[in-house]
């Protein structure tokens, strides 16, 4: 028991003390450069490509190739060119010198909006499993 506890204990500081961490680091920073969230936004997705580029490259006698993909490059690269460009609008927020918190709460509500444009335009509707809200079903 007192295993588990610590395990927990350890793995909870970790994850809160982590985010809590980068989201006061990110506020301070903002709060003296307004702009620095473009900037980390370009860094973070450059470093999380060269992360993942040498699981898709492999080495033939011309060079390097990418690997055969299932979903077509193009497909890939407008989700992420999308995914950037949703960021870096989240981090114009910056410039209006909005709090952490509030811009925390705006970022999540993209899961509330999906819902209402999937209800709105494709007419589904959504229920949540019970008696433990654990699933999200959507017809």
């Amino acid at each position: 028991m007192l295993s588990l506890i610590s395990s927990w204990t350890t793995t909870l500081s970790l994850i809160f003390g982590g985010c809590c961490s980068n989201a006061i680091t990110l506020e301070q920073l903002t709060l003296e450069y307004p702009n620095v969230g473009s900037v980390l936004t370009l860094f973070q997705f450059l470093l999380i490509s060269l992360h993942g580029l040498p699981k898709f490259i492999v080495w033939t006698k011309f060079g390097p190739r990418f690997r055969p993909r299932r979903v077509p490059l193009t497909y890939y690269l407008l989700q992420v060119a999308l995914f950037y460009f949703v960021s870096l609008l989240n981090n114009a927020a910056f410039a209006y010198r909005i709090p952490m918190a509030v811009h925390i709460i705006f970022r999540s509500g993209g899961l509330i909006i999906s819902l209402i444009l999937g209800w709105l335009i494709s007419r589904k509707r959504c229920v949540f499993s019970l008696p433990e809200v654990r699933e999200l079903i959507c017809f």
